[in-house]
């Protein structure tokens, strides 16, 4: 459908991805395992009850952990924008919350987002199950809440789209 998500059915992923050692990496899946081989290095996901699985690879992502209830964030952002690290992971767990209060508890044990940088900004705000990507730039103030506002769309679609597989 021309203006809108479409239905999809769920689907578990066993996924090993091979890549040059120094990148980070970031996926819709759980981790499983790590295998250095070289200058290269495979690592290993799953993920159970998606609809599709997505991953994004590049050197030059600062990685932040963190963690709501039993769910945990990964935020992957262009180093030279970690400063805005703060507010995307506020962004989205405040989304985690407002969800599960109102529409019912996030069902997977991790969710990781993605800002991408500059020269891949056409990936931004857009959304897989449980990998997603936001918006920011370089410079932000704090009183425009462009990145939150993404965040918190993108993340919705965990719910709409991803977890009932319609809009």
């Amino acid at each position: 459908h021309a203006t809108s998500e479409f239905y999809s059915n769920h689907s578990v992923y066993d996924v090993a991805i091979t890549l040059p050692s120094d990148h980070f990496i970031g996926s819709g899946g759980m981790f499983l395992s790590e295998k250095a081989d070289g200058d290269f290095k495979t690592v290993t996901y799953r993920a159970e009850d998606i609809v599709d699985f997505a991953w994004t690879a590049w050197p030059g992502y600062a990685v932040f952990n963190d963690k709501w209830k039993d769910v945990n964030i990964t935020l992957l952002i262009p180093k030279d924008r970690a400063k805005q690290a703060g507010r995307q992971l506020k962004s989205v767990k405040y989304a985690l919350e407002y969800l599960d209060t109102n529409v019912g508890p996030y069902p997977w044990p991790h969710l990781t987002f993605v800002d991408p940088p500059a020269i891949g900004a056409g990936a931004g705000g857009m959304e897989y199950t449980t990998l997603f990507t936001s918006a920011s730039s370089y410079f932000v103030p704090p009183f425009l809440h462009m990145p939150e506002m993404v965040t918190v769309h993108e993340f919705g679609h965990a719910y709409f789209m991803g977890m009932l597989a319609s809009n």
